[in-house]
């Protein structure tokens, strides 16, 4: 990330970019959770489903933990920034249509700055009407589970 842009109509910043678009936003919403929004691309992979995110989100938040805890993250998984959508889970319906439904489309994702772990793994919540579209497509629950973008691990 070389720049931090921030315009001071709106207070909007750009943290990085991907695919020549700004992929990260801030929309001041007052009571809003899920203030931040980002563009990223459906990707399958054998029996999940994947949304690629730009690393610099994961990076920055990682930056985020070891500073306010001392915690050290690995931020760089096999799979970079991403939101896991569906996780090896048995499709009800379409299973024909696997890996077809939005393969390589951008879609958007609002994602809250409060940060969670588990002691382990540490993740921002995600909200998000194209996920939502995804899993009914394939007969899942829209929030079955809790729905995040992964920051990284401990180790």
């Amino acid at each position: 990330m070389k720049t931090l842009t921030v315009n001071p109509l709106d207070g909007s910043h750009i943290l990085g970019r991907k695919f020549d678009r700004i992929i990260t936003t801030y929309r001041d919403q007052i009571g809003d959770k899920f203030i931040h929004e980002t563009i990223g691309t459906v990707k399958y992979s054998h029996n999940w489903v994947v949304i690629d995110t730009d690393d610099e989100i994961c990076r920055y938040y990682a930056s985020i933990v070891e500073k306010n805890f001392g915690v050290k993250l690995h931020w760089k998984s096999m799979w970079g920034g991403h939101v896991s959508v569906i996780r090896g889970e048995e499709l009800l319906l379409n299973q024909d249509k696997w890996g077809q439904y939005k393969e390589g489309e951008e879609v958007v994702i609002n994602y809250s700055h409060d940060i969670y772990t588990n002691g382990q793994h540490w993740w921002l919540n995600v909200k998000s009407k194209d996920i939502s579209d995804l899993r009914t497509f394939y007969g899942l629950p829209e929030n079955d589970r809790n729905i995040h973008l992964t920051i990284g691990r401990i180790g």
